[in-house]
């Protein structure tokens, strides 16, 4: 609406009122409605405790403060802040406020605005202190898996971050080894179907009892949360064997030597190949690729090669070994005798 302004006027003792609307015409605009609109954390996020996890926000109308809440499958859990300026950023720490590690989502409300309220979408938050898992598989009393069939690993968790890893392991205290990796980084769904495999671990060391095999299901990022199955037997037929020889055959080599690297394979399939890496103990020496890949050597009747002797600037270790190892399996390789690189 105009303004109304007068003004008064006087002429040889007369005086005149004048009145009327003053302003530039038209109305001044609405202020706009009150809406929120969540941006952080995000739909699938996931966080463990403790780490920040900052809400963030849009805004329109005119609301000074707004109240964050924690909710979860549509409950309050807490109150993360109960009135908080407008200003589209909480700095926020992770924290299930006294509740169940699992999916949850962030409410803001802007304070005294009957029904200008926002959403965030489900995320996760990992009560790592409470991480624990549990596995569930059914094993028979004397139980045997046969490499090649089809095994459902099992388990139960809670705050695990919605992932783990799965590993199968021989053994127990001092004499425990990692024999392969089943899985990395899988959704922490309570269920993994396994491809039975050894391996090759009969193929790598001497294995006189295959009944101390067992199956470690983790939380990746969370240290000592795991699940531990019981010991089983594992039998496989179709073990890998690769030998791999040096000649000549001696237990230290100067370096710029050239000696000649011999290998074996089987079982082996038509066009299968193979590749040569120097190990130093256990570790594979950085740039130590006696083949490149485009130098692959095949599988089948195996085969020698040159080599000049280098331990290509590796300072892990004064013990190297040559392995030999299957492309299209790389739990089939061999390795040789060991030696020492004089520079």
């Amino acid at each position: 609406m105009r303004p109304w302004v007068s003004s008064t006027l006087i002429f040889g003792g007369f005086m005149l009122l004048l009145a009327g609307c003053g302003g530039g015409g038209g109305t001044d605009p609405e202020p706009q409605a009150c809406s929120l609109t969540v941006l952080a954390p995000q739909v699938g996020a996931s966080f463990p405790s403790g780490v920040p996890a900052n809400i963030r926000w849009e805004k329109t109308g005119q609301a000074d403060a707004v109240s964050i809440e924690l909710w979860q499958a549509g409950a309050k859990v807490g109150t993360v802040v109960a009135s908080t300026e407008n200003d589209l950023f909480y700095p926020w720490s992770a924290d299930v406020l006294g509740g169940v590690g699992g999916d949850f989502t962030i409410r803001i409300t802007a304070v005294g605005e009957a029904g200008c309220t926002a959403e965030s979408g489900v995320f996760a938050i990992a009560n790592t202190a409470a991480c624990e898992i549990n596995e569930t598989m059914a094993f028979d009393p004397d139980p045997t898996l046969t490499a090649g069939d089809d095994f459902p690993i099992t388990w139960q968790s809670h705050d695990t971050l919605a992932r783990v890893g799965i590993e199968l392991r021989y053994g127990h205290n001092i004499d425990e080894v990692l024999v392969g990796t089943i899985a990395r980084d899988t959704p922490d769904d309570g269920e993994f179907i396994w491809a039975v495999d050894s391996f090759n671990d009969a193929g790598h060391r001497s294995v006189t009892d295959n009944t101390h095999y067992w199956l470690r299901i983790f939380a990746e990022d969370i240290s000592g949360c795991e699940g531990h199955s019981s010991d089983f037997e594992l039998v496989d037929d179709e073990i890998c064997s690769s030998t791999v020889w040096l000649a000549p055959s001696q237990s230290l080599y100067a370096a710029g030597d050239t000696i000649q690297i011999g290998y074996s394979v089987s079982p082996w399939s038509v066009g299968e190949t193979v590749k040569m890496r120097l190990y130093g103990g256990n570790t594979p020496v950085p740039g130590g690729y006696i083949t490149l890949p485009e130098e692959d050597l095949p599988a089948e009747g195996g085969a020698t090669l040159k080599w000049v002797v280098d331990d290509y600037g590796f300072p892990g270790s004064s013990v190297f070994r040559v392995r030999v190892i299957k492309l299209t399996d790389e739990y089939c390789w061999g390795e040789s005798d060991a030696f020492t690189i004089q520079n």
